[in-house]
């Protein structure tokens, strides 16, 4: 049984490696010779498909800023690419795809009215904008400028985790609640007009 997706697109990590300590085939050497990392599995969903390299997506898409990072399967040059193996036999026990058309409608609705939603996509453009910039002038007062700025908005932070902004979690913790009571209440329509 499958639920309705909120967030953002994971990031692909659909193997599984062993490391192994090369020292333990050269007995009494006193040289660290390192490990070998190997691939031993693979992790597949019901319907067959990989997570390998594109994770799973979201039905209710939420923006974040690892979007805008190069992080994840995807970006590593000798990751194992997407596959797809026979499905798993399943009954498919509620259908979603008849609401979530709805259900992102009143999502976006929501999002296009909230402030903290508004200051979220800022925050993501801000990310993207400093990202890219590659350049640091070398005029002290110029600079000293550049500094001042990014001290005035602490959101720029390329350190600073998702999960350590209270603001973006509560956002994500209550629209995903809005969701939910979004689809209760669909599902007691639709049961109730049968």
């Amino acid at each position: 049984n499958r639920g309705i997706i909120v967030g953002s697109q994971s990031f692909g990590k659909g193997t599984v490696q062993n490391a192994i300590d090369l020292n333990r085939y050269v007995p009494g050497s006193f040289d660290k010779l390192g490990q070998l990392k190997l691939t031993v599995a693979k992790f597949y969903r019901i319907n067959g498909g990989s997570t390998q390299h594109t994770g799973v997506m979201p039905d209710i898409s939420f923006p974040s800023r690892y979007s805008s990072m190069d992080i994840g399967e995807s970006t590593s040059k000798n990751a194992l690419l997407w596959d797809k193996i026979r499905p798993t036999p399943y009954e498919v026990y509620r259908p979603y795809s008849d609401v979530i058309p709805q259900l992102e409608a009143q999502h976006e609705i929501r999002m296009d009215k909230s402030a903290e939603y508004a200051s979220l996509l800022e925050n993501i453009s801000k990310y993207e904008e400093t990202k890219n910039h590659k350049k640091v002038s070398l005029m002290e007062s110029k600079r000293r400028e550049e500094r001042k700025k990014e001290e005035k908005d602490p959101d720029t932070d390329e350190d600073e985790s998702e999960t350590e902004n209270p603001i973006k979690k509560d956002l994500l913790l209550k629209e995903s609640a809005r969701i939910l009571g979004d689809y209760l209440l669909l599902s007691e329509t639709q049961s109730s007009s049968r």
